[in-house]
């Protein structure tokens, strides 16, 4: 559960920017979010914004203890060169990301596989584009099915993220689904799962679009997505994707030829189209 006042984000949030319900409108979702090393807040609905005064000022973290956590994490987070994914992705396609998308999409996105480990692997992008290393998807054997590289918040980051303008927008949950709506023609963001995070919300109110479309699977979680994008971003215009529950959970499931059907009038639009 979000704090619900600034003074409780600084005494019960984590991180360095903490979200909370803006003082300033009728939030009933943490649009606001204060930066405890600014000492600063700002709501990304109304644009209020403040610094720490009153009670929030006697709440205030010890910035000791928050600049040790600061440079443990800077000290986690690591950027890799792009040539650095040769060493998964170069030689043959693995017959995996062949049968799952194809050869063209595998090269377009770097899909490989780890020489060490049986699992195949994507490339994880800061919102610059730059590689914070490789999520691993397991092949055989227990444990989890995908592995993230330590350290990296996935809920900061969208799969596919430019920041370039366009008018529309669409959000799919996994790499594999936004992969799946490529080979169709339609470029979309993954938000690594079915919970939008406010600072993916912040990335999509970057790019300014008219529209944003849902593609989220077809259960309750992806329902739930849905709500949520919907509260999100009440000042555009949401609208849900979605197929007859005979094709498939979700998108990536679907034959090519009903993927093509399902985003028609997103293509023939030109909207959140690949160029």
């Amino acid at each position: 559960m979000h704090p619900h006042t600034l003074a409780e984000a600084l005494l019960y949030g984590r991180g360095v920017e903490r979200p909370f319900l803006c003082p300033e409108h009728g939030d009933s979702r943490p649009s606001a979010s204060v930066n405890v090393v600014k000492k600063v807040w700002f709501c990304y609905t109304c644009h209020a914004h403040g610094d720490l005064t009153g009670e929030a000022r006697l709440a205030e973290p010890d910035y000791t203890v928050m600049r040790l956590w600061l440079d443990k994490k800077i000290a986690e987070g690591q950027i890799y060169p792009e040539a650095w994914l040769d060493r998964f992705d170069a030689g043959e396609v693995h017959p995996y990301w062949v049968q799952r998308v194809g050869t063209a999409a595998a090269r377009e996105f770097r899909l490989g596989s780890d020489p060490d480990e049986e699992a195949v692997t994507y490339p994880l992008r800061d919102p610059r584009g730059q590689v914070l290393g490789v999520v691993r998807r397991a092949l055989g054997g227990a444990g989890p099915k995908y592995r993230y590289p330590t350290g990296v918040d996935v809920g900061r980051l969208l799969f596919q993220y430019t920041p370039a303008y366009r008018d529309a927008v669409v959000l799919v949950e996994g790499a594999l689904d936004a992969i799946a709506l490529w080979n169709v023609g339609v470029e979309a963001f993954a938000i690594y799962g079915s919970r939008l995070s406010e600072y993916q919300v912040h990335l999509i109110d970057k790019i300014d679009p008219t529209y944003v479309y849902t593609c989220y699977d077809l259960d309750k979680a992806g329902w739930t997505a849905h709500c949520e994008t919907e509260r999100a971003f009440k000042h555009r215009m949401v609208t849900r994707i979605s197929w007859p529950k005979g094709w498939g959970g979700d998108i990536a499931e679907l034959s090519e030829d009903r993927r093509r059907h399902v985003v028609d009038d997103l293509v023939s639009t030109g909207l959140a189209c690949v160029e």
